[in-house]
């Protein structure tokens, strides 16, 4: 297996791994006020099982942060993920209960990526 090492300013990324970048074509970012605890857990529970899903191919080593237009992932080579059967079964979530609403998975893309980066939350200042 080959070994890649990225070393980046913030982070440092190593061993064989392939990383998968997931376009969603609506957000399934929780929306909910963590008081309005019925409606959050709703809404994390789509992110759920999107990880479910992809866990059933392999259990993902780094998961980036979710974002209005999804998030990536990385998996070990030896994993041997199919990109394209996994779009299918992400797909196939369909339209999930997301709180007071349904957001569609139907339109989800799956996409192989050369390289991975997490983005890293904003640094906080002191006032």
């Amino acid at each position: 297996m080959e070994r890649l090492t990225q070393v980046f300013k913030d982070q440092m990324l190593t061993g064989g791994l392939e990383y998968f970048h997931l376009t969603t074509p609506e957000s399934f970012v929780p929306t909910a006020n963590r008081d309005n605890t019925v409606v959050f857990f709703s809404q994390a529970r789509v992110w759920e099982r999107v990880v479910e899903v992809i866990s059933r191919f392999a259990a993902p080593i780094i998961i980036g942060a979710l974002d209005d237009e999804g998030f990536s992932f990385a998996v070990e080579k030896r994993a041997a993920i199919d990109p394209d059967k996994l779009q299918d079964m992400l797909r196939e979530l369909g339209s999930l209960e997301f709180g007071t609403g349904t957001v569609d998975l139907s339109g989800v893309e799956l996409v192989h990526l050369p390289e991975f980066r997490l983005e890293l939350p904003a640094p906080v200042t002191s006032p």
